[in-house]
Formats: C-alpha cells, sequence, structure tokens
C-alpha cells in the first residue's frame, strides 16, 4: 500500500511539473523571415530597419547572405539578404539621414 501511495505521489508531481512547463511559452508568437527586399517595401518597417540595424553589420564583406534582426510591432522579423542587397539599403538609408528622415514612395534596390 505505501509503494502504491509513493507511486501516485510520485505520478501527481510529475504531471504538475508537465503542467506548469508551458506556463509563459506562446507558441503564436515565431520570428518572420523575411528577404530585404520585401522588407523594404513596407514603409513602417523599413523605418524599424533605420532605427535597428547598424552598416557595422557588413564589416566582414563576405559573399555570403547577412540576417538582421528587427522588432517590429512586438513581432521579431529576421531579415536576410546577400552583400549587394544590404549595401543597397545602407545607401537608401544614408540618403534618409541626408534628407530630414525623408522615405522616397517607391524603394528599390536597383534604383541605386
Amino acid at each position: 500500500m505505501k509503494t502504491l501511495k509513493f507511486v501516485l505521489v510520485a505520478a501527481f508531481i510529475s504531471f504538475s511539473m508537465m503542467g506548469y512547463s508551458h506556463i509563459g511559452y506562446n507558441p503564436g508568437i515565431a520570428n518572420l523571415n523575411v528577404a530585404i527586399e520585401t522588407a523594404m517595401s513596407n514603409s513602417e518597417l523599413l523605418l524599424d530597419m533605420f532605427h535597428q540595424i547598424n552598416e557595422d553589420m557588413i564589416k566582414g564583406e563576405h559573399r555570403g547572405f547577412y540576417i538582421a534582426r528587427v522588432l517590429h510591432k512586438g513581432q521579431t522579423y529576421l531579415i536576410h539578404g546577400d552583400l549587394e542587397a544590404w549595401e543597397a539599403y545602407f545607401i537608401l538609408s544614408k540618403w534618409v539621414d541626408n534628407n530630414n528622415n525623408s522615405i522616397p514612395l517607391k524603394v528599390d534596390r536597383y534604383v541605386f
């Protein structure tokens, strides 16, 4: 009888621990993977990119993909692109800084 009580108490504790393991976990919030060309077409996301991404990100200048993490409206975006696309983005970023933070109406990476 003591063994049965011990097994039931152990089972109760283990099920309680499993129930509490999901507290604070929200499976609905995930990182969104977005190409830099798509991100540059969204003006609100582009403004957050200007505030959160620094040009030091591409100092290594390898030819692979670069990924930047941007928080926009409570959602984390992982913005990826090759070196050429990020260089075009930083040219646009410098242009916006020099023109009183005004963004052109249409942003295209091939304009530069």
